[in-house]
């Protein structure tokens, strides 16, 4: 688990260049999302997500350069942020780690 860990760290941190590797990294932290992590995997994905987070704003004028966000993503539940992220990048949705919580147009989604 922990190389898939490592694997969606390094797309998340990375120069963006390939919209596909990029969605490889999402897909990479959809299996992560169900997954049976240790406490220390769990720490590790958490520092992933909190990087993901503060790049929200490049993630989404990357996407927008690339593809249409809304299209692409829409079908996508909210526990799964990570593929939100230019909703997240304009405010619309909002993550808290801490509480592993999303809040999107009034409601709450725990992940």
């Amino acid at each position: 688990m922990k190389d898939d860990i490592e694997a969606y760290g390094i797309e998340v941190s990375d120069t963006l260049l390939s919209i596909f590797e990029t969605m490889e990294g999402f897909k990479i932290r959809d299996e992560l999302a169900g997954a049976k992590l240790t406490k220390e995997e769990s720490e590790l994905l958490s520092r992933y997500d909190a990087t993901l987070l503060r790049r929200a704003g490049e993630f989404a004028r990357f996407f927008s350069k690339n593809a249409d966000p809304e299209k692409i993503f829409s079908d996508k539940p909210p526990e799964n942020w990570w593929w939100h992220i230019a909703r997240i990048a304009s405010g619309q949705m909002s993550v808290d780690l801490t509480k592993r919580a999303v809040v999107y147009e009034g409601q709450t989604y725990k992940y």
